[in-house]
């Protein structure tokens, strides 16, 4: 409730970019609960705002996490639009852990389509940008789902070397 009624507040008074966050935020919770309708309406709601004020950042993230609930949706030609619009976002602002996470999470869409070459390139991008900015929790989930895709591929002494990597990252 305290989110909703930040939302309310912030919306009876004008404040746009309070409006946005708590749309934003609301939006990144219901859909790590799976109710991507909802999800979807609270970050289009976001995007709006954000793109309105002109706040680059707010729009990237937005953008980012729309992509990921369409991914979710398997709307895929949806998600991979707004990631490719967050990424390029990131890469003009130079938010560089935001252009991290789009990748992994582009590399993920491409990983639960069965498109392995794109997501292992996609994430070997992730997994360099990751380690030359010391983003330890980036570079980490790059590696896990590099895993998975030499996983998938049956290159299993490659997927114990990403996987032994991802947790020395996250231990670290």
């Amino acid at each position: 409730h305290t989110l909703q009624s930040a939302l309310l507040i912030f919306t009876e008074i004008g404040d746009d970019l309070g409006t946005a966050s708590a749309s934003e935020t609301l939006g990144d919770l219901y859909s790590s609960l799976h109710r991507f309708d909802r999800a979807k309406s609270m970050l289009s709601s976001a995007l709006s705002l954000y793109a309105a004020i002109g706040y680059r950042l707010g729009e990237a993230s937005s953008r980012r996490q729309l992509g990921k609930v369409h991914v979710c949706l398997k709307q895929h030609d949806e998600g991979e639009s707004m990631l490719q619009a967050a990424l390029q976002i990131y890469r003009d602002v130079g938010g560089r852990t935001g252009e991290v996470n789009s990748l992994v999470t582009l590399g993920c869409s491409y990983y639960v389509q069965d498109r392995y070459e794109e997501a292992a390139t996609v994430l070997g991008y992730a997994c360099d940008m990751s380690s030359k900015i010391s983003y330890l929790i980036g570079e980490g989930n790059a590696w896990m789902y590099m895993g998975r895709v030499h996983r998938d591929c049956g290159r299993l002494e490659d997927a114990q070397s990403c996987f032994e990597e991802a947790v020395r990252l996250f231990e670290d």
